[in-house]
């Protein structure tokens, strides 16, 4: 069964311009889509390594608006580029603007926003037709604890994809998944949804990838890939991002 790959990285992280190296790395690695983090000073659902990577993104002077122009020229030279999606704090958007973001997005050709602290009725009473209009897809969140009503109804709704956490915790931490989680992935499975459904939080290596490949159509990377690129110099983050990536295939 083909795993869709998905990797999260902090722009602006492990340096300013180190944006566009690491966008470039991970397309030619073809992974299935990437999630462009906006740091943000008080992350919540971060675990401890990409906290540090948005401190020091944001000491770096990484805004919104750098990376919609990072992003922008990353197309320009890629038109076959990974799908996109941008992952941040409501209050970046809102402070931005969250119709100019959302017109960006659709300039750009980023198809996806993913922010953890908007709820989703507060999504559907307030900004639902906005990205409509725009062509972005939201994504939103699911953990063990989450209610059946809300889950089933994220499964009738047109998301980029429904993001899976393994655990109720925050990212990076290290997880059994199998013993601790099956009855859980298990369900996951057996939800029918229109989204596809990918695995987040804890996933790190090849080994990880092939415990749950059979109940989710693909997973996502973040802490572990983040780790890989510290103190990493910005003319070896292209061969650093397809190293990381081709073990994670293994």
């Amino acid at each position: 069964m083909a795993t869709d790959i998905g990797i999260y990285f902090t722009a602006g992280y492990p340096n300013l311009n180190s944006t566009l190296p690491i966008l470039r790395g991970l397309s030619a690695s073809k992974v299935n889509f990437i999630e462009v983090g906006v740091p943000f000073s008080d992350p919540l659902a971060d675990g401890p390594v990409i906290q540090e990577s948005s401190k020091m993104a944001l000491e770096n002077g990484i805004t919104l608006s750098r990376i919609f122009d990072d992003l922008a020229l990353f197309v320009k030279e890629e038109p076959q580029h990974p799908t996109l999606l941008l992952m941040g704090y409501l209050n970046s958007f809102l402070s931005y603007g969250m119709e100019k973001a959302l017109v960006r997005c659709k300039e750009i050709g980023v198809s996806g926003l993913i922010l953890p602290d908007m709820p989703y009725d507060y999504y559907n009473k307030h900004y639902k037709q906005l990205f409509l209009s725009k062509g972005v897809k939201p994504v939103f969140l699911i953990s063990p604890d989450s209610e059946k009503t809300y889950i089933d109804e994220l499964a009738k709704d047109d998301l980029a994809f429904i993001y899976v956490l393994s655990q109720n915790a925050t990212t990076g931490k290290e997880v059994d998944f199998i013993s601790n989680t099956k009855a859980y992935f298990e369900a996951c499975k057996k939800l029918e949804s229109k989204a596809p459904k990918y695995l987040g939080f804890g996933i790190s290596s090849a080994k990880d990838v092939a415990e749950v490949e059979e109940y989710f159509d693909g997973v996502i990377i973040g802490s572990a890939f983040i780790r890989a690129l510290n103190g990493v110099v910005e003319g070896d983050l292209m061969a650093v991002c397809q190293g990381f990536v081709e073990a994670v295939r293994k």
